[in-house]
Protein backbone atom coordinates (compact mmCIF):
# COMPACT_ATOMS: atom_id res chain seq x y z
CA UNK A 1 0.00 0.00 0.00
CA UNK A 2 2.85 2.37 0.88
CA UNK A 3 4.50 1.58 -2.49
CA UNK A 4 1.29 2.50 -4.30
CA UNK A 5 1.09 5.88 -2.50
CA UNK A 6 4.77 6.49 -3.18
CA UNK A 7 4.34 5.81 -6.91
CA UNK A 8 1.23 7.97 -7.11
CA UNK A 9 2.95 10.86 -5.31
CA UNK A 10 5.92 10.65 -7.67
CA UNK A 11 3.57 10.79 -10.68
CA UNK A 12 1.80 13.85 -9.25
CA UNK A 13 5.08 15.62 -8.60
CA UNK A 14 6.20 14.83 -12.14
CA UNK A 15 2.96 16.21 -13.60
CA UNK A 16 3.33 19.37 -11.51
CA UNK A 17 6.92 19.81 -12.69
CA UNK A 18 5.87 19.38 -16.34
CA UNK A 19 3.02 21.90 -15.90
CA UNK A 20 5.38 24.41 -14.26
CA UNK A 21 7.91 24.06 -17.08
CA UNK A 22 5.20 24.54 -19.71
CA UNK A 23 3.85 27.60 -17.88
CA UNK A 24 7.36 29.03 -17.61
CA UNK A 25 7.93 28.49 -21.33
CA UNK A 26 4.65 30.25 -22.18
CA UNK A 27 5.51 33.14 -19.86
CA UNK A 28 8.92 33.46 -21.46
CA UNK A 29 7.38 33.35 -24.95
CA UNK A 30 4.82 36.00 -23.96
CA UNK A 31 7.54 38.16 -22.46
CA UNK A 32 9.54 37.74 -25.65
CA UNK A 33 6.58 38.88 -27.73
CA UNK A 34 6.00 41.88 -25.47
CA UNK A 35 9.65 42.84 -25.69
CA UNK A 36 9.59 42.64 -29.51
CA UNK A 37 6.34 44.65 -29.63
CA UNK A 38 7.79 47.28 -27.31
CA UNK A 39 10.91 47.48 -29.45
CA UNK A 40 8.79 47.99 -32.58
CA UNK A 41 6.79 50.68 -30.78
CA UNK A 42 9.94 52.50 -29.69
CA UNK A 43 11.40 52.52 -33.22
CA UNK A 44 8.22 53.26 -35.17
CA UNK A 45 8.31 56.96 -36.15
CA UNK A 46 4.51 56.97 -36.32
CA UNK A 47 4.50 56.28 -32.59
CA UNK A 48 7.62 58.17 -31.54
CA UNK A 49 7.81 61.72 -32.91
CA UNK A 50 7.88 65.35 -31.74
CA UNK A 51 5.34 67.98 -32.79
CA UNK A 52 6.42 71.26 -34.42
CA UNK A 53 3.66 73.89 -34.37
CA UNK A 54 5.35 77.20 -35.27
CA UNK A 55 2.93 79.39 -37.30
CA UNK A 56 5.77 81.50 -38.71
CA UNK A 57 7.09 78.55 -40.71
CA UNK A 58 4.20 79.03 -43.14
CA UNK A 59 5.20 81.24 -46.06
CA UNK A 60 1.90 83.12 -46.06
CA UNK A 61 2.24 84.12 -42.41
CA UNK A 62 5.35 86.18 -43.05
CA UNK A 63 4.59 89.88 -43.27
CA UNK A 64 6.61 91.76 -45.89
CA UNK A 65 6.78 94.72 -43.49
CA UNK A 66 7.76 92.78 -40.39
CA UNK A 67 11.54 92.74 -40.83
CA UNK A 68 11.43 89.40 -39.04
CA UNK A 69 14.44 87.54 -37.81
CA UNK A 70 13.30 84.02 -36.98
CA UNK A 71 15.09 81.38 -34.99
CA UNK A 72 17.01 79.06 -37.32
CA UNK A 73 17.01 75.27 -37.06
CA UNK A 74 20.76 74.82 -36.59
CA UNK A 75 20.15 73.57 -33.04
CA UNK A 76 17.23 71.29 -33.89
CA UNK A 77 17.95 67.78 -32.51
CA UNK A 78 17.94 65.10 -35.19
CA UNK A 79 14.80 62.98 -35.05
CA UNK A 80 11.31 62.35 -36.34
CA UNK A 81 8.94 65.34 -36.32
CA UNK A 82 5.30 65.97 -37.16
CA UNK A 83 4.28 69.45 -38.36
CA UNK A 84 0.94 70.48 -36.81
CA UNK A 85 -1.22 73.58 -36.35
CA UNK A 86 -1.91 76.61 -38.50
CA UNK A 87 1.67 76.62 -39.86
CA UNK A 88 1.04 73.46 -41.86
CA UNK A 89 1.60 69.70 -41.86
CA UNK A 90 4.26 69.19 -44.57
CA UNK A 91 7.41 70.87 -45.85
CA UNK A 92 6.58 73.94 -47.91
CA UNK A 93 5.88 73.16 -51.57
CA UNK A 94 7.95 76.10 -52.79
CA UNK A 95 10.46 77.76 -50.47
CA UNK A 96 9.92 81.20 -52.00
CA UNK A 97 12.36 83.91 -50.86
CA UNK A 98 11.13 86.63 -48.53
CA UNK A 99 12.90 89.97 -48.48
CA UNK A 100 12.05 90.58 -44.83
CA UNK A 101 13.86 87.42 -43.69
CA UNK A 102 17.53 86.96 -43.00
CA UNK A 103 16.95 83.20 -42.87
CA UNK A 104 16.92 80.84 -45.85
CA UNK A 105 13.77 78.72 -45.94
CA UNK A 106 14.14 75.05 -46.85
CA UNK A 107 11.28 73.10 -48.41
CA UNK A 108 10.38 70.39 -50.89
CA UNK A 109 11.50 70.89 -54.50
CA UNK A 110 8.03 70.92 -56.03
CA UNK A 111 4.34 70.89 -55.20
CA UNK A 112 4.04 67.30 -56.51
CA UNK A 113 6.60 65.96 -54.03
CA UNK A 114 4.00 64.41 -51.70
CA UNK A 115 1.55 63.18 -54.37
CA UNK A 116 3.03 59.69 -54.66
CA UNK A 117 3.51 59.21 -50.91
CA UNK A 118 7.33 59.11 -51.11
CA UNK A 119 9.78 57.89 -48.49
CA UNK A 120 12.21 60.76 -49.21
CA UNK A 121 11.76 64.44 -50.03
CA UNK A 122 14.53 66.38 -51.78
CA UNK A 123 15.22 69.76 -50.18
CA UNK A 124 15.39 73.03 -52.09
CA UNK A 125 16.15 76.60 -51.14
CA UNK A 126 14.98 79.71 -53.00
CA UNK A 127 14.97 80.25 -55.86
CA UNK A 128 14.54 76.57 -56.91
CA UNK A 129 18.03 75.66 -55.76
CA UNK A 130 18.65 72.08 -54.68
CA UNK A 131 20.76 71.90 -51.55
CA UNK A 132 21.88 68.30 -52.06
CA UNK A 133 20.02 67.04 -49.02
CA UNK A 134 16.88 64.97 -48.55
CA UNK A 135 14.50 64.25 -45.71
CA UNK A 136 13.04 60.86 -44.83
CA UNK A 137 9.25 61.00 -44.72
CA UNK A 138 6.57 58.50 -43.73
CA UNK A 139 2.79 58.62 -43.90
CA UNK A 140 1.17 57.36 -40.68
CA UNK A 141 -2.18 55.57 -40.54
CA UNK A 142 -3.06 57.21 -43.89
CA UNK A 143 -3.66 60.42 -41.93
CA UNK A 144 -0.48 62.44 -41.41
CA UNK A 145 3.19 62.72 -42.36
CA UNK A 146 6.26 62.54 -40.14
CA UNK A 147 9.67 63.81 -41.26
CA UNK A 148 13.15 62.87 -40.11
CA UNK A 149 14.85 66.24 -39.68
CA UNK A 150 18.38 67.12 -38.73
CA UNK A 151 20.05 70.40 -37.79
CA UNK A 152 20.33 72.87 -40.67
CA UNK A 153 23.16 75.18 -41.52
CA UNK A 154 23.23 78.52 -39.73
CA UNK A 155 20.42 80.88 -40.80
CA UNK A 156 18.28 78.12 -42.34
CA UNK A 157 14.77 77.08 -41.29
CA UNK A 158 12.35 74.39 -42.42
CA UNK A 159 9.37 76.06 -44.11
CA UNK A 160 5.92 74.45 -43.87
CA UNK A 161 2.62 74.43 -45.73
CA UNK A 162 -0.72 72.61 -45.75
CA UNK A 163 -1.13 69.38 -47.72
CA UNK A 164 -4.92 69.67 -47.78
CA UNK A 165 -5.77 73.26 -46.88
CA UNK A 166 -9.34 73.83 -45.64
CA UNK A 167 -11.25 76.80 -44.22
CA UNK A 168 -10.13 75.96 -40.68
CA UNK A 169 -6.48 75.09 -41.47
CA UNK A 170 -5.03 78.58 -41.15
CA UNK A 171 -6.74 79.69 -37.94
CA UNK A 172 -8.71 82.75 -36.90
CA UNK A 173 -9.05 85.63 -39.41
CA UNK A 174 -6.97 83.72 -41.98
CA UNK A 175 -7.66 81.65 -45.10
CA UNK A 176 -5.90 79.37 -47.58
CA UNK A 177 -3.61 80.94 -50.15
CA UNK A 178 -1.61 79.37 -52.97
CA UNK A 179 0.16 76.02 -52.74
CA UNK A 180 -0.49 75.34 -49.06
CA UNK A 181 0.27 78.84 -47.84
CA UNK A 182 -2.01 80.83 -45.55
CA UNK A 183 -2.99 84.48 -45.79
CA UNK A 184 -4.92 86.94 -43.66
CA UNK A 185 -8.50 87.70 -44.61
CA UNK A 186 -9.27 91.16 -46.06
CA UNK A 187 -8.93 93.83 -43.39
CA UNK A 188 -6.38 91.83 -41.39
CA UNK A 189 -2.60 91.69 -41.43
CA UNK A 190 0.27 89.96 -39.71
CA UNK A 191 1.69 91.92 -36.75
CA UNK A 192 5.15 93.40 -36.88
CA UNK A 193 7.98 91.89 -34.89
CA UNK A 194 9.08 88.40 -33.96
CA UNK A 195 6.05 86.08 -33.63
CA UNK A 196 5.84 83.99 -30.46
CA UNK A 197 3.40 81.18 -29.79
CA UNK A 198 -0.30 81.96 -29.73
CA UNK A 199 0.26 85.72 -30.10
CA UNK A 200 1.20 85.19 -33.76
CA UNK A 201 -2.02 85.57 -35.69
CA UNK A 202 -3.80 87.84 -38.14
CA UNK A 203 -4.92 91.04 -36.44
CA UNK A 204 -7.20 93.84 -37.58
CA UNK A 205 -5.52 96.44 -39.75
CA UNK A 206 -6.13 100.09 -38.97
CA UNK A 207 -7.77 100.74 -42.35
CA UNK A 208 -9.80 97.66 -43.04
CA UNK A 209 -11.03 96.10 -39.84
CA UNK A 210 -14.68 97.28 -40.06
CA UNK A 211 -15.43 95.49 -43.33
CA UNK A 212 -13.58 92.38 -42.16
CA UNK A 213 -15.42 92.20 -38.83
CA UNK A 214 -18.97 92.62 -40.10
CA UNK A 215 -21.24 89.60 -39.74
CA UNK A 216 -23.17 88.21 -42.70
CA UNK A 217 -26.56 88.83 -41.10
CA UNK A 218 -26.67 92.10 -39.25
CA UNK A 219 -23.60 93.81 -40.66
CA UNK A 220 -22.56 94.80 -37.14
CA UNK A 221 -18.82 95.08 -36.48
CA UNK A 222 -17.46 92.94 -33.67
CA UNK A 223 -15.89 95.09 -30.96
CA UNK A 224 -14.97 93.95 -27.45
CA UNK A 225 -11.97 94.45 -25.23
CA UNK A 226 -10.76 93.90 -21.68
CA UNK A 227 -7.40 94.84 -20.21
CA UNK A 228 -5.74 94.75 -16.80
CA UNK A 229 -3.28 97.23 -15.34
CA UNK A 230 -0.79 94.49 -14.46
CA UNK A 231 1.20 96.42 -11.86
CA UNK A 232 0.77 99.18 -9.29
CA UNK A 233 0.52 102.82 -10.37
CA UNK A 234 1.96 105.22 -7.81
CA UNK A 235 0.46 108.55 -6.82
CA UNK A 236 1.40 111.72 -8.67
CA UNK A 237 0.70 115.42 -8.36
CA UNK A 238 -1.10 115.31 -11.72
CA UNK A 239 -4.11 113.41 -13.05
CA UNK A 240 -2.88 110.82 -15.57
CA UNK A 241 -4.32 108.32 -18.02
CA UNK A 242 -4.06 104.73 -16.85
CA UNK A 243 -2.44 102.45 -19.45
CA UNK A 244 -4.07 99.06 -18.84
CA UNK A 245 -1.26 97.02 -20.40
CA UNK A 246 -2.32 93.38 -20.09
CA UNK A 247 -4.83 92.69 -22.87
CA UNK A 248 -7.30 89.94 -22.04
CA UNK A 249 -9.51 90.47 -25.12
CA UNK A 250 -9.24 92.92 -28.00
CA UNK A 251 -11.61 91.85 -30.76
CA UNK A 252 -11.48 94.48 -33.49
CA UNK A 253 -8.27 96.04 -32.20
CA UNK A 254 -9.89 99.33 -31.13
CA UNK A 255 -8.14 99.43 -27.75
CA UNK A 256 -4.51 100.63 -27.60
CA UNK A 257 -2.75 99.21 -24.55
CA UNK A 258 0.26 101.50 -24.98
CA UNK A 259 -1.89 104.56 -24.21
CA UNK A 260 -4.93 103.04 -22.45
CA UNK A 261 -7.23 104.67 -25.02
CA UNK A 262 -10.20 103.04 -26.78
CA UNK A 263 -11.08 104.65 -30.14
CA UNK A 264 -14.60 104.06 -31.47
CA UNK A 265 -14.45 102.46 -34.94
CA UNK A 266 -18.04 103.43 -35.79
CA UNK A 267 -21.04 105.37 -34.50
CA UNK A 268 -22.92 103.38 -31.90
CA UNK A 269 -23.81 102.66 -28.30
CA UNK A 270 -21.00 101.04 -26.33
CA UNK A 271 -20.89 99.75 -22.78
CA UNK A 272 -17.83 100.51 -20.63
CA UNK A 273 -16.90 99.59 -17.07
CA UNK A 274 -13.81 99.86 -14.93
CA UNK A 275 -12.67 98.71 -11.50
CA UNK A 276 -9.56 99.55 -9.50
CA UNK A 277 -8.04 97.97 -6.41
CA UNK A 278 -6.64 99.86 -3.42
CA UNK A 279 -3.93 98.10 -1.46
CA UNK A 280 -3.44 98.35 2.29
CA UNK A 281 -0.22 100.29 1.75
CA UNK A 282 0.40 103.08 0.94
CA UNK A 283 -2.41 104.92 2.73
CA UNK A 284 -3.68 106.88 -0.26
CA UNK A 285 -7.04 107.31 -1.97
CA UNK A 286 -7.82 105.27 -5.07
CA UNK A 287 -9.90 107.61 -7.24
CA UNK A 288 -10.38 107.11 -10.98
CA UNK A 289 -12.58 108.60 -13.70
CA UNK A 290 -13.82 107.61 -17.14
CA UNK A 291 -13.51 110.21 -19.91
CA UNK A 292 -15.11 110.52 -23.33
CA UNK A 293 -12.65 112.70 -25.20
CA UNK A 294 -12.10 115.58 -22.72
CA UNK A 295 -15.38 115.09 -20.84
CA UNK A 296 -15.36 113.43 -17.40
CA UNK A 297 -18.41 111.15 -17.27
CA UNK A 298 -17.94 108.63 -14.43
CA UNK A 299 -15.91 108.48 -11.22
CA UNK A 300 -15.14 105.73 -8.71
CA UNK A 301 -13.31 106.47 -5.48
CA UNK A 302 -12.19 104.60 -2.41
CA UNK A 303 -10.85 106.80 0.39
CA UNK A 304 -8.16 105.74 2.84
CA UNK A 305 -9.85 106.36 6.20
CA UNK A 306 -9.44 104.85 9.67
CA UNK A 307 -8.58 101.17 9.68
CA UNK A 308 -9.74 100.69 6.09
CA UNK A 309 -7.43 98.26 4.29
CA UNK A 310 -8.03 96.82 0.80
CA UNK A 311 -11.04 97.71 -1.34
CA UNK A 312 -12.21 97.79 -4.93
CA UNK A 313 -14.07 100.70 -6.51
CA UNK A 314 -15.74 100.66 -9.94
CA UNK A 315 -18.33 102.18 -12.23
CA UNK A 316 -19.85 101.65 -15.67
CA UNK A 317 -22.46 102.87 -18.16
CA UNK A 318 -23.57 102.62 -21.81
CA UNK A 319 -22.26 105.54 -23.88
CA UNK A 320 -23.21 106.98 -27.25
CA UNK A 321 -20.04 107.45 -29.31
CA UNK A 322 -19.25 108.81 -32.73
CA UNK A 323 -16.58 107.25 -34.90
CA UNK A 324 -13.20 108.45 -33.64
CA UNK A 325 -14.36 109.30 -30.10
CA UNK A 326 -11.89 108.24 -27.43
CA UNK A 327 -12.64 106.67 -24.06
CA UNK A 328 -10.05 106.21 -21.30
CA UNK A 329 -9.57 106.02 -17.54
CA UNK A 330 -7.57 108.48 -15.44
CA UNK A 331 -5.98 108.26 -12.01
CA UNK A 332 -6.67 111.34 -9.88
CA UNK A 333 -3.82 113.42 -8.50
CA UNK A 334 -2.42 112.03 -5.22
CA UNK A 335 -4.23 108.71 -5.75
CA UNK A 336 -2.71 105.29 -6.36
CA UNK A 337 -4.02 101.93 -7.54
CA UNK A 338 -2.62 98.42 -7.20
CA UNK A 339 -2.50 95.43 -9.51
CA UNK A 340 -0.54 92.19 -9.95
CA UNK A 341 -0.84 88.97 -11.93
CA UNK A 342 -4.35 88.45 -10.49
CA UNK A 343 -5.67 91.32 -12.69
CA UNK A 344 -7.39 93.23 -9.88
CA UNK A 345 -7.67 96.56 -11.76
CA UNK A 346 -9.38 96.34 -15.17
CA UNK A 347 -10.93 98.40 -17.99
CA UNK A 348 -13.43 96.79 -20.36
CA UNK A 349 -15.99 97.62 -23.02
CA UNK A 350 -17.92 96.41 -26.06
CA UNK A 351 -20.24 97.60 -28.82
CA UNK A 352 -23.93 97.07 -28.10
CA UNK A 353 -25.24 98.24 -31.49
CA UNK A 354 -24.50 100.69 -34.31
CA UNK A 355 -26.37 103.94 -34.76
Amino acid sequence: MSRLWSTTLQQLLLLLAISFIRASDKAAELGDRLTRAEARLNTDPCEQYTNISDPWRNRGFLSSTSQLQLKDDSNLPEGWYRFVGVGGDILDFDPFPNSSLKEERLGSCGHQSYSNLPDKIALCAPPDRKVGESVDVKICFKKFFVHKLKPTNSSQIYGTGHWRCTDSSCGEFAQCGELGACKCKPGYEMPKGLPTGDTYRCTASKTGWISANRTLLGGTPKVAFAAALGKAMAKSNDEKKIPFKNILTNVGGAYDNSTGVFTAPCDGVYYFSFSTFKAESPKTNACTSLFRNEERLLTACDHAVGGDTTDTAGNGAPLLLKKGDQVYITLHARSSVYDDDLNRSCFRGFLLFEM
